[in-house]
């Protein structure tokens, strides 16, 4: 039995030219209390925060 998927482009999380690890602008202390929401959403970069702009901040609903 066969079994593929095919996903929507808008359903993908790429990131392409990140830089910024979180690990280098947050301190340890900040990256430990908020350890559970970046394994959740699978955070690495500050640029999964921003924009396509890259300057503004995504609004979480």
């Amino acid at each position: 039995m066969d079994i593929n998927f095919k996903l929507n482009n808008t359903l993908l999380n790429n990131i392409k030219g990140s830089s910024l690890p979180l690990d280098s602008i947050l301190t340890s202390t900040q990256l430990a209390q908020s350890m559970v929401m970046i394994k959740k959403y699978k955070l690495i970069f500050l640029d999964q925060f921003l924009a396509t702009d890259g300057f503004s901040l995504l609004s979480w609903d």
